[in-house]
């Protein structure tokens, strides 16, 4: 049962992580969110932000959300201000309840244990909001 566990984790992680890839879209180690990592492609400040923002930083997902929405340094762009603000809103770690298929076409849960919940930030929740807003969609309606 403890192996099942274990795979089942290493599963949710996994999954959570190229879900984490695609909102953000820069799976590359190149780069991410648009940021070129190589040497000397970029700022070194907005570099070293977006290396830890790829790392799963709250904090620097929001600050680089909010470079994105003013055009501090990259060229402004919502859309992937949205999804930066939307993936330092989102909570981390924590119980998740695991869907594992079972015999005769059955579904079983399973609680997963990945570490201490770490909320996701208010303020990027807010700021997610306002992107909403700005562009003309309702955030109510796309929970």
């Amino acid at each position: 049962m403890r192996q099942n566990r274990t795979i089942g984790a290493r599963r949710g992680f996994l999954a959570a992580s190229l879900v984490a890839c695609a909102l953000i879209g820069g799976c590359a180690a190149r780069d991410y969110a648009g940021i070129s990592l190589l040497p000397g492609a970029a700022p070194a400040d907005l570099q070293a932000l977006a290396m830890r923002a790829r790392a799963g930083d709250n904090q620097a997902q929001l600050e680089l959300g909010e470079r994105y929405e003013r055009g501090d340094g990259v060229v402004r762009n919502l859309a992937r201000a949205g999804k930066l603000y939307f993936a330092a809103a989102l909570d981390s770690a924590g119980t998740r309840m695991m869907f594992l298929p079972g015999r005769g076409g059955a579904i079983s849960t399973t609680p997963v244990h990945s570490g201490a919940l770490v909320p996701g930030l208010p303020a990027a929740k807010y700021a997610m909001k306002r992107i909403y807003r700005r562009r003309g969609t309702n955030f109510e309606d796309n929970k």
